[in-house]
Parts: structure tokens; C-alpha cells; sequence
């Protein structure tokens, strides 16, 4: 006990008691680090925003990652067959990389990388190892999650990839929510930040994110975004039924079902709708929208903290809102901020790095 709290001493920095930034010497084991829950999330303090997503019908996303049970269930999900996403868009990712750092590195400032929605941190970790190879010091690296265990999964990775070599970055962990990246504001100053959204990082947010985080980095940083889609308008009927695939499979049926377990929402209480829906954000782009909705089949009274609520037959509960923005939207959308530098497509994803622009 005394070691760990020496350890929370030492490295631990609380910020606005929102999360915690974990400044981590190579020669720490994760099991030390990790050993102390670091989850601010708790039902019992987040009764009323619970009741509140259920009165509004629509589960807040941060409720997918909740423990440690969900966010397993969650890795089991992507890590599957069924979920191709994550083959296409990280070969797609790796395939540019080069041509991301080279242009990172016209920027004579030193790097800071930026990891926002991490997750297993594999696509980030190969960047890194990338990064370090081209540069003759320390980059600044932060790896920021709402999950824990994402968090210690994400750090692993990088550790074992980079074994040895895992010295010559300076590695911070941060457990937050991107709202509250104004606890951050002034860290962004003095380096070149690349903030990379990967995964559904963005699919989980509108264009309101983008302006907020333009709001906070320098003029000259980079915002590197994939995992979206390579098309210009509305999908075909094709393209579809792809997407849908992805989604509408019982892995993932199952891991929705472990975020629903935490409310004693269970199988036979109803069954899930999976569909596509459009936000036409800008004029001819479309912003395809991946929803799950949960249908009840049956009347249930359901706990919620100190809260109760009362769910009728037939009410929907929205799970999952995954919005996967069209190239064209995409570009539009960055562009309304920032300077788009590059993009990139392949199969039926695409990747785009931009910078902010000078004023």
C-alpha cells in the first residue's frame, strides 16, 4: 500500500478533479500504475444525467465504456471478423503514416502527439514508432480516454512495442472526457500538437467538437481523422448493407447487451434495431448515421441510483449513434476550421490531415 501511494504521490496530478494526468517512468510496472482504479465515472454521482438520457431516450456515449466488463466486451467486438472497419482503416492509416510525419515535420517545433479516444492505441502506437525513428529527441505523448481500461490496454501496447525504446518518448495517460479538454488549455501551448482522432473518435461527435478544438490548439497543428467514409454523397444500396454488416451482427449484439446489463436491462426484455439514417450537414453531402435502438417488448420498471424509471412496451432507448461523415461532408466540415492538407482513400474508407489555419 505504501508503494502505491507513493506512486499517487508522485505521478499522479489531479486536474479539476476530472481526471488524471499519470506522468509514467519507463521503469514503473503497469500493474502498479493500474492497481488504482482511475474511473471518475460512477452511476451513484451521475443519478439525474442518468434519468435524464432515459426520460430523452438516448444513452450518453460514455455509458459504452463504463467498466471493465463493457470495455472488453467492446474489445472482443472490434477485434472479430465481422467488424472489418478496423483492418481497413488502420492498413489505410499505416499506408499514409510516412506521408503524415514528413509533413509534421516541416513544422520546426518539437512534437507533441495528442491521442484522443486512444482505445487500444495500436494505430497510435505505430505512429509513434514511426515518429520516434525520424526525430533526435523526446516527443510528448498523450494518450486520453474515458475508459481505464482502455487506458492500460492502450499502454501496454505501447510498451510492448516499443520495449526498450519506450525511453524515448515522454508518455502522460489521461483519463477524461473531451469536453473537458479545457482543464488542458494550457498545455497545448510551445510544441506542434498532433491531435489524432482515429477510430470513430469523431463518429461520436458533430462539427461543434472540431470548433472546440480548434479553440484550444495553436496556428501550424496538425488534426489527423480516419475511419470515415470515401464517398461524396449518399450511400448506395450497396454501400449500405456493407456498413450495416458491420454493425447488425450478434458480437456486437452482445456487447450492446453488456452496456445494457449495467441498467438490469437483459435479453428478453426487448431486442435491438440497427439502421442508417442522413444528416444533410452541407449542401450535396450527407452524413451517414448509424443507430441502435434498444425496443422494449414489454413494460419495465427499471433503477436508476436513487432514481426510478418506467418503460413501456415499445418505448426505444438509443444506444449508439456512429456517424460516419462522407468524404465530401468530411472536407467540408474540417475545412470550415481548418486547412486540409491531404486525403486519402482506399476500399470504402478515407483519411484526412489538416491544419489550423493562420488568421
Amino acid at each position: 500500500m505504501q508503494r502505491k501511494n507513493q506512486l499517487k504521490n508522485d505521478y499522479i496530478i489531479g486536474v479539476k478533479c476530472m481526471y488524471n494526468k499519470m506522468l509514467i517512468p519507463s521503469n514503473i510496472k503497469q500493474n502498479d500504475i493500474f492497481s488504482e482504479t482511475m474511473s471518475f465515472l460512477n452511476k451513484e454521482n451521475d443519478n439525474d444525467q442518468l434519468l435524464k438520457c432515459f426520460v430523452e431516450g438516448k444513452i450518453c456515449s460514455k455509458y459504452l465504456y463504463f467498466n471493465d466488463e463493457i470495455t472488453n466486451s467492446y474489445l472482443k467486438m472490434i477485434m472479430s471478423s465481422s467488424y472489418s472497419l478496423l483492418n481497413d482503416s488502420h492498413k489505410l492509416f499505416l499506408l499514409y503514416s510516412n506521408s503524415i510525419i514528413e509533413q509534421v515535420l516541416t513544422v520546426q517545433k518539437p512534437v507533441r502527439i495528442i491521442c484522443l479516444g486512444a482505445g487500444n492505441a495500436k494505430k497510435e502506437t505505430a505512429f509513434i514508432d514511426k515518429i520516434v525513428k525520424n526525430i533526435n529527441y523526446k516527443p510528448e505523448v498523450w494518450l486520453i480516454d474515458i475508459s481505464s481500461e482502455m487506458l492500460r490496454i492502450g499502454y501496454e501496447n505501447i510498451m510492448n512495442t516499443l520495449e526498450e525504446r519506450i525511453n524515448a518518448i515522454d508518455l502522460s495517460i489521461m483519463q477524461m472526457d473531451f469536453h473537458d479538454l479545457d482543464n488542458c488549455e494550457t498545455s497545448f501551448s510551445e510544441k506542434c500538437n498532433v491531435i489524432l482522432l482515429l477510430g470513430n473518435t469523431l463518429g461520436n461527435f458533430d462539427d461543434s467538437f472540431l470548433h472546440l478544438l480548434y479553440s484550444y490548439i495553436n496556428i501550424g497543428d496538425f488534426v489527423v481523422i480516419d475511419n470515415q467514409l470515401k464517398q461524396y454523397g449518399k450511400l448506395s444500396m450497396l454501400d449500405e448493407n456493407a456498413l450495416l454488416k458491420i454493425y447488425d451482427n450478434e458480437i456486437y449484439s452482445s456487447y450492446m447487451y453488456s452496456v445494457l446489463k449495467q441498467f438490469d436491462i437483459v435479453r428478453t426484455d426487448g431486442y435491438i434495431h440497427t439502421y442508417i439514417s442522413y444528416e444533410s450537414k452541407y449542401e450535396n453531402s450527407d452524413c451517414a448515421v448509424v443507430n441502435k435502438d434498444f425496443i422494449f417488448t414489454k413494460d419495465k420498471q427499471l433503477s436508476l441510483g436513487s432514481n426510478m424509471f418506467y418503460a413501456k412496451n415499445g418505448f426505444g432507448l438509443n444506444l449508439l449513434v456512429s456517424k460516419k461523415y462522407t468524404l465530401g461532408c468530411l472536407r467540408l466540415m474540417v475545412s470550415q476550421h481548418f486547412d486540409v492538407i491531404n486525403t486519402f482513400a482506399e476500399n470504402q474508407y478515407a483519411l484526412i490531415t489538416a491544419q489550423k489555419k493562420q488568421i
